[in-house]
């Protein structure tokens, strides 16, 4: 009778012991897998180039159907892929349909100026053999065209949209006239080779052309060739930045301190809380930014916060070296932004004997891509990219930063 009693007792107990096991299993599975899709969106971000294969994308789609296990741990992770994706993984400009499209006359009455010019740098910088053809005879006519107009300009564009125009100049060359330049800042946020087009004017038939269209300019890092069209010189490259993560994507939380790329504070006074990564668009966790300031330093008299980059080696002197300095920037309130190059020089006995050159001295209320060409200080035997905010109680955002070399088509 008592074995009849225990028996029943010894099943529902064995289902209990079997209903547990099989739901502990089941947390540990889906911790697991979660888990082990956190790790590989982790070790996506610290690759040298951010890349949204099949592989990445099924990595998201695991994460996002069990992240939801666990809301209070992954959410911000899962803000910040989400944001990533929206930003850079479905851009139109991953799929290398440009290379398929036929060129077009376009429109400046009914497109405008700059959008009709950064449609054909783009089809020049990324375009096939012979859509790059077609885009630099038809832009060379286009710039034939305007450039005796009053309100023609000369301006830095770029395959980031809502950004406002930036001028260019450089007078070292005397045989040729500097007209635009375009870099693919997408390129410079996901760290690949970044595509760029600087166009010149010839300006003297005392150009050397033979020497420049038929020396091609290359360093480990960087390949310019150049083409000419009409009295139009085309410098294309397709070049490696200098600044590790310049896009700050790889930065996987917002957070306070120092990113990869800037790595130096340039005060000795100023505080950690006074730089921060931060999400342009927080609501949506899309494209992380570079802020400095927004905080003064009661400590101390001057509220400037400032970063560089490590010293860069010059290898070279050669008088046709130059750097591009490239990037984009946006203040709010009083904010004073210096961005540019630090040139250390051979000789320098103090830290004030080097010289500063830069880039962006004026406020930007929206966000404004800039670039320029610098020659090579011929004094200098490394240099240091500087972004620095002499109002610290303001707020500096950068973003896109980049330093390239280049090869100038003048002796």
């Amino acid at each position: 009778m008592a074995f009849r009693i225990i028996q029943p007792i010894i099943l529902v107990a064995f289902c209990i012991a079997m209903t547990v096991s099989a739901l502990l299993d089941t947390v540990v599975f889906e911790a697991s897998v979660r888990n082990l899709a956190f790790v590989n969106l982790s070790k996506g971000f610290l690759q040298p180039t951010l890349t949204f294969d099949e592989h990445f994308h099924r990595s998201l789609e695991l994460f996002d159907r069990v992240s939801v296990y666990d809301p209070a741990r992954y959410e911000s992770y899962h803000l910040r892929l989400k944001g990533l994706i929206e930003t850079l993984g479905d851009d139109a400009r991953n799929s290398g349909d440009i290379n398929h499209l036929e060129v077009r006359p376009r429109s400046v009455a009914y497109n405008g100026w700059e959008s009709v010019v950064g449609h054909y740098l783009r089809d020049v910088a990324q375009g096939l053999e012979a859509v790059r053809e077609n885009a630099m005879q038809e832009l060379a006519g286009l710039l034939d065209s305007q450039e005796e107009m009053a309100d023609f300009g000369r301006y830095v564009y770029t395959d980031m949209s809502g950004s406002s125009s930036f001028p260019v100049t450089f007078n070292k060359c005397a045989e040729v006239d500097l007209m635009a330049i375009y870099i693919s800042e997408w390129s410079i946020a996901i760290r690949q080779p970044v595509p760029v087009v600087i166009v010149w004017r010839i300006t003297t038939e005392n150009l050397q052309e033979r020497a420049v269209l038929d020396e091609p300019f290359q360093q480990q890092d960087s390949r310019w060739e150049f083409h000419r069209s009409g009295k139009f010189l085309f410098q294309i490259g397709t070049v490696i930045n200098k600044l590790p993560d310049g896009g700050f994507e790889q930065i996987v939380l917002p957070r306070e301190g120092l990113p990869p790329s800037l790595p130096c504070q340039i005060y000795g006074s100023q505080l950690q809380q006074q730089t921060q990564l931060v999400y342009e668009f927080p609501e949506t966790g899309q494209n992380m930014v570079l802020l400095l300031g927004g905080r003064r330093n009661s400590r101390v008299g001057h509220s400037r916060v400032g970063l560089c980059s490590l010293p860069i080696d010059i290898p070279s002197h050669s008088t046709r070296e130059a750097y591009l300095v490239t990037g984009r920037y946006r203040t709010v309130g009083e904010a004073m932004p210096y961005i540019g190059i630090r040139w250390l020089l051979r000789d320098a006995q103090k830290w004030d004997d080097n010289i500063s050159a830069y880039v962006v001295q004026r406020i930007a209320d929206e966000w404004t891509s800039f670039a320029a060409i610098l020659p090579s200080h011929l004094a200098a035997k490394s240099l240091e990219y500087w972004v620095i905010n002499a109002d610290a109680s303001a707020q500096l955002y950068v973003d896109n930063l980049g330093l390239f070399s280049v090869s100038l088509p003048c002796h």
